[in-house]
């Protein structure tokens, strides 16, 4: 699936106005981070860890940078997630990303915007019928808290059950639900050897 191509029929632009930043990535472990030049980055240093167990590359697509690089007359009122991460025909997930103690109040707002970057794709035929053969489909709304560090380390076992990773329960959302789509809160997501995915946040 070529999401760039089908991104720009349906914002009528051509590639060189728009800033395109996707990565295909073989790493065991590695971490999503937005508003940074490369928003792929080392494990542990990001918002979110993706834990590829397969041999197979998983496509990584920025797609806020793409939508706020568009022309102000396209972008004006398009909701959209931070990524579109894929991996052939077994997984699409539309992941947004949040960092602080209010992050995970966010998350109405979080699924809006992912909801508005699934109908956005489904104005190219090509990609909403690839998306019907895809296995799972996901948004993830993934949120990180900082562990606390203090320097006697009297704070630390506030941040102590960071350290634990748990696994995490489907949310309903119906607006999303309808349009083919799971949702969850995780931001450590794991690309299992047989194919499959599992979430839990650490």
């Amino acid at each position: 699936m070529e999401i760039v191509e089908e991104l720009l029929r349906i914002f009528d632009v051509i590639i060189s106005s728009v800033c395109i930043e996707k990565h295909e990535v073989n790493e065991r472990l590695f971490d999503l981070m937005d508003k940074t030049e490369n928003s792929v980055c080392s494990f542990s240093t990001g918002n979110v860890t993706y834990k590829n167990e397969t041999v197979n590359s998983i496509t990584v697509f920025n797609y806020e940078k793409f939508i706020e690089s568009l022309p102000d007359n396209k972008k004006k009122g398009v909701k959209h997630c931070d990524f579109i991460v894929y991996s052939g025909k077994d997984f699409f997930i539309c992941n947004e990303l949040s960092m602080g103690v209010s992050a995970k109040s966010k998350w109405p707002k979080a699924w809006k915007q992912m909801q508005q970057t699934i109908q956005v794709l489904n104005k190219s035929e090509n990609i909403k019928n690839i998306l019907k053969e895809t296995v799972l489909k996901y948004c993830v709304f993934s949120f990180c808290i900082k562990a606390v560090n203090s320097p006697l380390g009297i704070a630390d076992s506030f941040g102590r059950p960071l350290s634990l990773i748990k696994s995490v329960q489907e949310r309903e959302w119906y607006p999303i639900n309808q349009l083919g789509f799971h949702v969850f809160e995780s931001n450590y997501i794991v690309y299992n050897s047989d194919r499959k995915l599992s979430l839990y946040n650490k």
